[in-house]
């Protein structure tokens, strides 16, 4: 039981702990989880130790995974936690699957290709390394694939989508919403925007990863689509010193665009000037 304070458990990368699923959905409190973790054949390495920190009134504690070994020749093995009152779960090396609660999960997963999906509440989803599936569901999430090629999508409420260089070519999904792509540490003016059928691919200019907004546009509507409220649109792109563009602005120069075509870095940067004395909504 994390009690008061911040928690978090990590599953170590190093040890044979294998895959981790994580299991919030019938929560009845925040914070509470079932973890099982299944290996094959072989050593297991396992080991549980709590740390306490206070500082200036409140308290962290962290619950870590660590290894020392534990023979289990010859058959496999698992093993099930229950969590309570934990805030935050860094998953393994594998490839995890973390379902969240009806309220606020942080879910990080570590290495391997993962599924991270909130569920409700307001979720903070950190893919980390290999090709990871980021859902939001409902609430205003926030959506961070980190590196590998990712798949993210925000699904209902006002999300924010972290990108950053070297993040590796995602595939974004929005629906409703008042959503914001952050790049962490690029401009506008290194990037460009490129109509695709049904979509927008953003590219970094130094090729170090790119976004396909890839139900932008509705295949049927793709002649008349100005002004249509699909509401698959990212409504703000931000650049990392605060500048941004709107999707209505991106419309507005992709209208009379074909497919392949793009809104260069200029047109970007001048657009994020005009936008500078305007707060985002």
């Amino acid at each position: 039981d994390g009690g008061a304070g911040h928690d978090r458990v990590l599953y170590s990368k190093d040890g044979g702990l294998g895959n981790i699923i994580v299991d919030g959905t019938h929560a009845t409190e925040m914070g509470s989880y079932i973890v099982s973790r299944t290996v094959a054949k072989g050593d297991i390495y396992h080991e549980v130790v709590k740390r306490q920190d206070t500082a200036v009134g409140k308290r962290t504690e962290t619950l870590e995974y660590r290894d020392y070994e534990l023979k289990q020749v010859g058959y496999g093995y698992k093993s099930t936690d229950q969590l309570k009152s934990v805030e935050e779960i860094i998953g393994s090396q594998f490839n995890d699957n973390f379902n969240g609660s009806k309220f606020t999960d942080i879910f990080h997963g570590g290495d391997g290709d993962d599924l991270l999906d909130g569920g409700a509440g307001d979720d903070r989803l950190f893919g980390g390394k290999g090709a990871d599936r980021l859902l939001g569901d409902d609430g205003n999430d926030l959506l961070d694939g980190g590196a590998g090629d990712d798949v993210l999508n925000g699904g209902t409420g006002d999300d924010v989508y972290i990108v950053r260089k070297g993040g590796g070519n995602d595939t974004l999904y929005d629906s409703k919403g008042n959503d914001k792509l952050a790049f962490a540490d690029a401009n506008l003016s290194e990037l460009t925007i490129e109509r695709t059928q049904e979509g927008i691919l953003i590219k970094l200019n130094d090729n170090s990863g790119s976004i396909n907004v890839s139900n932008w546009y509705i295949a049927s509507k793709l002649v008349n689509y100005h002004g249509h409220k699909t509401d698959n649109k990212i409504e703000h792109l931000i650049g990392k010193d605060g500048t941004y563009i709107t999707s209505e602005q991106i419309d507005s120069l992709l209208e009379n665009k074909q497919v392949g075509e793009k809104i260069t870095s200029q047109q970007l940067q001048e657009l994020a000037n005009k936008n500078k004395s305007q707060e985002i909504s």
